[in-house]
């Protein structure tokens, strides 16, 4: 059977400002965002514009996370050594779907393009990876595929609400595997409801043994 083309539209948004560029929003005054501008301006071959557009120019939205509905904010933790190479990347959270492999692969494209410095340094680096505009996370990278999903088009993206529910229904029956997915899903979408983080502050110091049958 012949399969119908997957329509796909990506769009990368750097929230940094660019003097020669279009498709930048203005620059975020957060206190990381403002100090990875410094570190990439001071350490990297031509400064943050390269470094933004690098990861502009070749970034991809992986498919296993389009289909799965894979979106949220992967946050890095990246170290370069002194000797002008790429040392180190620790994942602050986990993410899955390939989209912490895709981030491996474009932070090794960086790698010929550091000077070299008195110290190895770190610096910090959040992506978001999101299907159409909705939600709208906070991150210094946004990676929006629009059309994305499986052969029907659709993402089988379900509302932070409907994760939620389900959360509190498995939570009431003690179903510890549902549970963590529900959690995990709503963890990496950074939701900041009301009720999910009451639900937090409520059961994340309880016993795992509680959702077993």
């Amino acid at each position: 059977m012949k399969m119908k083309p997957k329509y796909l539209f990506l769009l990368v948004v750097l929230t940094f400002a660019f003097s020669t560029h279009n498709f930048g929003q203005s620059i975020s005054h957060s206190p990381k965002e403002k100090a990875l501008k410094l570190v990439l301006e001071n350490n990297y071959q031509d400064g943050y514009e390269a470094f933004l557009n690098l990861i502009y120019k070749n970034i991809k939205y992986p498919e296993e996370a389009r289909i799965n509905c894979g979106i949220g904010v992967l946050r890095t933790k990246v170290t370069i050594g002194a000797e002008g190479k790429l040392k180190a990347i620790e994942f602050l959270n986990n993410f899955g779907f390939g989209v912490d492999q895709e981030v491996v692969r474009i932070l090794k494209m960086t790698e010929e393009n550091w000077k070299k410095s008195e110290k190895d340094f770190s610096f910090e680096l959040s992506i978001a990876f999101q299907l159409s505009e909705y939600p709208n996370f906070e991150s210094m990278i946004k990676v929006i595929a629009y059309g994305a999903g499986g052969d029907n088009g659709n993402s089988n993206c379900f509302e932070d609400q409907v994760l939620i529910d389900n959360l509190v229904y498995h939570f009431k029956k003690k179903h510890k595997e549902d549970v963590e997915y529900f959690y995990f899903e709503l963890i990496r979408r950074g939701n900041q409801s009301k009720e999910f983080l009451d639900f937090k502050k409520e059961n994340e110091a309880k016993n795992s043994e509680e959702y077993s049958n």
